[in-house]
């Protein structure tokens, strides 16, 4: 969960925005990852991008090293569900056995993330979007998506609303774009 980086617990705390899986990359840079079944409607599409935008903003506001080693450490625990990790390696070594090399985490602060959409299927819209969204300015698609999806309360709506709260203090390097 951001911005405390701790893991969702649904008996005890499910209230802050979060991410499926926090990665990086062979380069080092953190990768969000948002996870979805078949996204086949626009809207839905346009609300998922949204929403791993969202994500990647409020990681990158909180991150820090100190942040990412926690959320590694508290994945490895044996909490939450999950089975307990039979080796002792730090967040470092974890990463060099992975990728073979020492790569290291960002050490700046609001490093800029890479966010990855996974989902089973999509409907025939969905490159279209995707390109439209990582070409075009943030700022003026979603205003535009804004006018076009205004509807209330639904979960799209919202996810784009929310992104567009958060543009008036956007720090466009927080987004690593392709």
């Amino acid at each position: 969960m951001f911005d405390t980086w701790t893991i969702n617990d649904n008996t005890k705390d499910w209230t802050k925005p979060s991410i499926d899986f926090i990665a990086l990359d062979e380069t080092g840079a953190l990768v969000c990852i948002e996870l979805k079944r078949r996204i086949a409607g626009r809207k839905p599409v346009w609300a998922a991008l949204a929403q791993v935008t969202r994500r990647a903003l409020l990681m990158s506001r909180s991150y820090s090293p100190t942040n990412l080693r926690q959320a590694h450490d508290l994945c490895r625990s044996g909490n939450h569900g999950r089975s307990a990790s039979t080796a002792e390696a730090s967040l470092e070594d974890a990463i060099e056995d992975f990728f073979g090399a020492r790569v290291m985490p960002p050490a700046n602060p609001r490093p800029p993330i890479r966010r990855v959409l996974a989902m089973t299927g999509h409907g025939p819209a969905l490159p279209g979007i995707v390109s439209a969204f990582n070409s075009a300015p943030l700022d003026r698609t979603l205003t535009e998506l804004g006018q076009i999806y205004a509807t209330g309360s639904d979960h799209g709506g919202r996810e784009i609303r929310r992104l567009s709260e958060m543009l008036g203090d956007l720090d466009s390097e927080a987004i690593k774009r392709p």
